[in-house]
């Protein structure tokens, strides 16, 4: 195992190199230029050149890539237009903020997905089983700053319940962790519902019904167990997309997070504040992935890493 994890630890070097390539590459093909957007409109040419080599822009691409690499392995990020503070504080500082949202959001869409799932399938083709999947249907078709909008018109305009965005006390927390765990409560019950109903009309499932085994046991402890692997996969994906997807809900909902950054970062061309949150999310979503590799094990012994016989 351990042989295992060392190894996928060493595959993210060259995925977060490629990643930081494409980031990097991405942001300059934006037009604009970063360095008229922070000295103004009217500034004169002179000022514009000097800004640009302050901040490096003057030099070739690759040299450029090249220098930001070198800092950002020290942990150093550049330091944002945006703030003029250090573009790794900044993002620290505002990720802890999604990853609140996001945790649960996660949870939400988990337990949601799961209990729906699972009753869908113990309960195929009854009206719950109906009701359930058309609610996951929508919930995956909805755009999200589209339920967004619905819930802020209802909870905040209409009823009068909750705060319309901000950040401050539980209750700005509700609105957008329903905008992000309802989609992903969609994917999550629908592919629970399939891989369930798939194992419980398998055969070694219908040996053990024939054999006098109570139909919970055998639903819930052999077919639900077997069932787990693509579900965990799904549930790990999502958590990687849903710490994504937070970019345009905290814009929707005016959460303070690093999602929230990045929009008011692209609208400045703040280079380093980009590549640095966009990099963090990168990183992010690579150490679920490897998280999810390894819960395989944990449910699964026969799954064998590190070359094992």
């Amino acid at each position: 195992m351990l042989e295992y994890i060392m190894r996928r630890v060493l595959l993210l070097i060259p995925v977060l190199f490629g990643v930081s390539i494409v980031i990097f590459l991405s942001i300059r093909m934006v037009p604009g230029d970063p360095a008229e957007a922070l000295a103004g409109e009217f500034a004169e040419q002179e000022y514009v050149e000097e800004i640009r080599r302050i901040y490096g822009l003057d030099q070739p691409l690759h040299t450029q890539y090249v220098m930001y690499m070198r800092r950002a392995l020290q942990g150093d990020l550049g330091k944002s237009i945006l703030s003029d503070l250090p573009v790794l504080d900044e993002v620290l500082t505002r990720f802890t903020n999604t990853l609140v949202l996001a945790f649960w959001a996660s949870l939400l869409a988990t337990i949601l997905g799961l209990v729906a799932g699972v009753f869908s399938a113990t309960n195929p083709y009854s009206k719950f089983d109906y009701a359930s999947m058309t609610g996951a249907l929508l919930g995956i078709s909805m755009p999200s700053f589209w339920l967004g909008l619905l819930l802020m018109a209802f909870f905040s305009v209409y009823l009068g319940w909750l705060p319309a965005g901000g950040k401050g006390t539980a209750a700005h927390l509700i609105m957008p962790v329903l905008t992000l765990g309802l989609t992903g409560a969609g994917i999550i019950a629908r592919m629970t519902r399939n891989t369930l109903l798939e194992i419980i009309n398998s055969d070694y499932v219908t040996t053990a019904r024939s054999k006098g085994l109570e139909n919970w046991k055998v639903n819930y402890v052999h077919a639900l167990k077997n069932a787990v692997l693509p579900v965990i996969t799904v549930v790990g994906l999502q958590s990687g997309y849903l710490l994504g997807g937070s970019v345009i809900t905290e814009s929707v909902f005016a959460w303070p997070g690093l999602g929230r950054y990045i929009v008011d970062a692209i609208k400045l061309r703040d280079y380093a504040a980009v590549q640095g949150s966009l990099l963090f999310f990168a990183l992010t979503f690579a150490f679920v992935n490897v998280v999810v590799d390894l819960l395989y094990a944990v449910f699964n012994p026969r799954v064998r890493y590190g070359g094992g016989n």
